[in-house]
């Protein structure tokens, strides 16, 4: 199974949430430049294993297992996710600290704040197997039920302690008791499930009973 992909010596991090903790097997960012000039970092973090790009196999059997992996990662129970976006207008590169702002965004960026962050987390307490397009098996949720969807940015901060080959940091949101570490690689501007990752990531679990 993908989500045990890594062990904690290996894996690019650590989460931990007000029920557990777990080692990230995925780290990932992707930096870009908003058109008012101020630089934004998006970065997606999992205990599931994901890349930057949605598999393209010419074999289908082997496409529609991969998709399937994609989905059980998202949707499996226990599953935890934390996006972050950092804002920046100031510096040459991220290393810094980026008090959180659930409110954060290009237009709070001004001298006497130039670096903000913003989070979101996903958590998924309790899914179920569930049968898509009649045969093939994966997890399906509750929303609101099974599922916590959560602005966690006010009160807390993230730190970027090394922007190298990798980039290193920390977060804590204390408010929420969601904190970790990463070390996350950074995917190509085009990269095709970053971009579905950084939108939601369990916005494709199946719904139970909806």
């Amino acid at each position: 199974m993908l989500w045990a992909f890594a062990g904690t010596a290996c894996a690019p991090g650590h989460i931990a949430w007000p029920t557990g903790d777990d080692a990230l097997r995925t780290a990932l960012y992707r930096p870009r430049v908003d058109p008012s000039g101020i630089q934004v970092l998006t970065l997606v973090l999992s205990n599931g294993y994901f890349d930057c790009e949605l598999p393209s196999d010419p074999d289908p059997v082997v496409q529609t297992q991969a998709l399937l992996e994609i989905t059980t990662a998202a949707c499996r129970e226990n599953a935890r996710h934390v996006l972050v976006e950092l804002y920046r207008g100031d510096g040459t590169d991220w290393a810094g600290v980026y008090p959180g702002d659930s409110h954060a965004d290009r237009a709070l960026i001004a001298s006497s704040r130039p670096r903000l962050s913003n989070a979101s987390y996903y958590g998924i307490d309790e899914a179920e197997m569930v049968s898509v397009d009649g045969f093939v098996r994966t997890y399906g949720v509750r929303p609101g039920d099974d599922v916590q969807l959560l602005d966690i940015g006010d009160g807390g901060e993230v730190e970027i302690l090394d922007d190298g080959a990798r980039l290193r940091g920390r977060f804590e949101f204390p408010d929420a008791d969601i904190s970790g570490s990463f070390r996350a690689l950074e995917c190509e501007p085009t990269a095709t499930l970053f971009t579905l990752l950084e939108q939601s990531p369990v916005a494709g679990c199946p719904s139970i009973g909806g």
